[in-house]
């Protein structure tokens, strides 16, 4: 399963770190990249702070558009 995000975080950040690191993703080229969802997964999240983990379960995998005849 593809799986897209912009970041995770384990500790605070100050405000000018914060955009710094937005301004390298930003550079970052292709600029629009073409992207092709043909499916979207529900999922429940859970964050474990102590563990500084994300786990998640899937519930439902949600087809997109029409199946080819």
């Amino acid at each position: 399963m593809l799986h897209l995000t912009e970041s995770y975080a384990t500790a605070e950040v100050d405000l000018d770190h914060y955009h710094q690191i937005h301004r390298r993703v930003r550079r970052v080229r292709p600029r629009h990249a073409p992207l092709r969802v043909d499916t979207v997964a529900l999922v429940d999240v859970v964050a474990n702070d102590a563990e500084k983990t994300v786990t998640w379960d899937t519930l439902a995998m949600i087809p997109l558009g029409s199946l080819p005849a």
